[in-house]
């Protein structure tokens, strides 16, 4: 099966390249709700996202109540409530918040030993 394009950079009207791949998209059951390309075939993530990865942890114990998934889960959930408490709307929230995970992000990057 050929992966969709997914993106298409254009310069001065014209198709200067294309970028294809597979999109999967699932609820919190696990069920696929948008699938685009051979979402079947696995994946094998490069060094590169691994910082991804652990913050995806996290995040996912923070958000799901598993806080004993990592270390820093229940930390993530005390800061998430915190700002919650302090922002008059979503928006005020994120705008306070995004350092954090920011910063969330380079503490990963260094546990894995990826330099700056």
């Amino acid at each position: 099966m050929t992966n969709p394009v997914l993106v298409e950079v254009l310069r001065g009207g014209q198709v200067e390249s294309q970028h294809r791949g597979r999109v999967a998209v699932v609820d919190a059951e696990g069920k696929a709700v948008l699938a685009l390309g051979d979402v079947a075939r696995p994946v094998f993530p490069r060094s590169a996202v691994k910082p991804l990865q652990a913050l995806a942890l996290v995040v996912g114990g923070a958000d799901t109540g598993a806080r004993q998934l990592t270390p820093e889960s229940a930390g993530l959930y005390a800061l998430a409530t915190g700002f919650q408490a302090m922002a008059k709307d979503g928006h005020e929230k994120m705008t306070k918040q995004f350092p954090a995970y920011d910063t969330l992000y380079a503490y990963c990057r260094s546990k894995l030993g990826i330099a700056k």
